[in-house]
């Protein structure tokens, strides 16, 4: 066993803020404001349109941030400047033609998705999603370049950057759209219009952040580019066919697709199942349900004050990875299994109260921000409210297993979640006494699932647990 120095006890005893979250944290805050002009039914909009543009996302551009950032941090000291000038160029030309794909083939798709849903009127905010994925891939793959030659604050800063312009620009548009959207409700005699454009206007704000936080990213790689040149000493280092560059990319961009699958696309099963059981009811029994408002209610309100909470623990938490990652690589086992259950104390100090805390006052906390709750919005949070603990444990341990390079088991145990919470899904939504709830229900438990599964992994890399 590697002692634990003095030092290292000290800094572990130290709170420092991570920035890396502060930019959706910002937004996050950003949308109160933006439900209480847009209603749950606007939020009901925009949550259909932005799932949907998510699964496509995560298939056709997500990936290539992740693929730049290994690429370049494993190979950093090993490729000549002209070889990593040209993965760079590779990735880029690969993200552009990956995510123009993806946008068309969402353009195309849009109108039957939507209309199989029954919220054609997100056709707007789905089709400008369309022009945020391409931005989006694109800076993706700028900030994955910048951590991959090992800074971060780029990375930060940007989403800072796109954070408070797309969340001002969706506060100046939401109000804009949301009035033109009354008017053309008015004459068309649809009132639902009005949350349609409402929903439009925070797609309108995420269009503008995304081109702002994309200037700066890119300004900032043409500094770096001639601090490069400048400071250049890499007289031995590789040239590397592009043959081989473009076989790195393919075969990590299937292993970074299967990993981040299951990781993110559970909602939209979720909201699939939510939407078609409900229609179902409501055309069988003939009974008023207003779908939209129940899901908008949980996007614009549940998941915000949910999601705040949960940032704010991630970023104040779990910052012994690097040193678990330096005895891990020492076989220091039992260090390594310290340093995590410190992190796991640590995440569960500030995790358990707060859970508490919004469990007890939901409906206070609901009133005090959003102006009135009703009885399910209260039974959402409450029920949401144990994500609180198992989001930021299953987040940290995630981001841990990632460090370790314990490459199967980030394919393995979201699938795993995944299966189970589709399972329970559908089994909630089959039922009529739990079909309201099922969602969040579902929801705890993809992530109680992850957490007990990656706690297992851990606890069994580390030794913890007897391989007899």
């Amino acid at each position: 066993m590697i002692n634990v120095t003095k030092k290292e006890k000290l800094i572990k005893k130290q709170i420092s803020w991570d920035l890396s979250f502060t930019g959706l944290l910002i937004f996050l805050l950003f949308r109160i404001p933006l439900t209480n002009i847009i209603g749950n039914e606007g939020n009901g909009y925009y949550f259909v349109s932005f799932e949907i543009f998510t699964l496509f996302y995560l298939i056709f551009g997500f990936c290539f941030h992740q693929i730049t950032y290994e690429l370049f941090r494993r190979n950093l000291k090993k490729y000549s400047v002209n070889t990593k000038n040209t993965l760079f160029t590779l990735i880029l030309v690969i993200g552009i033609l990956a995510s123009f794909m993806g946008a068309c083939g969402l353009f195309i798709a849009s109108n039957r998705i939507l209309s199989f849903l029954h919220t054609e009127l997100a056709i707007i905010s789905l089709r400008l999603l369309c022009l945020w994925l391409i931005i989006s891939t694109v800076s993706g793959i700028f900030r994955g370049y910048f951590e991959g030659n090992g800074s971060r604050i780029p990375t930060s800063f940007s989403k800072i950057i796109e954070a408070i312009v797309a969340g001002t620009g969706a506060l100046i548009f939401a109000s804009s759209l949301d009035k033109y959207g009354t008017k053309v409700g008015d004459l068309l005699f649809n009132s639902q219009y009005q949350p349609a454009f409402g929903a439009t206007g925070i797609v309108c704000g995420f269009l503008c952040g995304g081109l702002f936080s994309f200037v700066f990213l890119f300004l900032i790689y043409h500094f770096f580019k001639q601090y490069q040149k400048q400071n250049n000493h890499d007289t031995f280092a590789k040239e590397v066919t592009k043959r081989k560059m473009l076989m790195d990319i393919f075969k990590m961009y299937f292993l970074c697709l299967i990993g981040v699958l299951c990781m993110y696309s559970y909602r939209v099963v979720n909201l699939f199942l939510y939407i078609s059981s409900l229609t179902t009811q409501v055309k069988e029994e003939a009974t008023e349900i207003n779908i939209l408002s129940l899901i908008g209610s949980y996007h614009g309100k549940v998941l915000i004050l949910i999601g705040i909470a949960i940032l704010i623990i991630l970023s104040l938490c779990g910052k012994n990875i690097p040193k678990i990652k330096k005895y891990y690589s020492k076989s220091a086992f039992s260090n390594c299994w310290k340093y995590v259950f410190d992190d796991i104390k640590q995440i569960c100090y500030i995790s358990i109260p707060t859970c508490i805390l919004y469990v007890v006052l939901s409906e206070n906390l609901l009133n005090l921000i959003y102006g009135k709750a009703n009885l399910t919005e209260v039974n959402y949070l409450k029920i949401e409210s144990i994500c609180i603990i198992f989001i930021p444990l299953a987040i940290y341990l995630y981001r841990l297993i990632q460090k370790l390079n314990l490459s199967i088991t980030l394919f393995i145990l979201p699938m795993i979640a995944f299966i189970g919470q589709s399972i329970v899904m559908y089994v909630l939504v089959s039922n009529t006494t739990t079909r309201i709830l099922s969602i969040v229900i579902s929801e705890v438990i993809f992530w109680f699932l992850l957490f007990i599964f990656e706690l297992l992994i851990i606890m069994k890399e580390f030794k913890q647990i007897s391989s007899n």
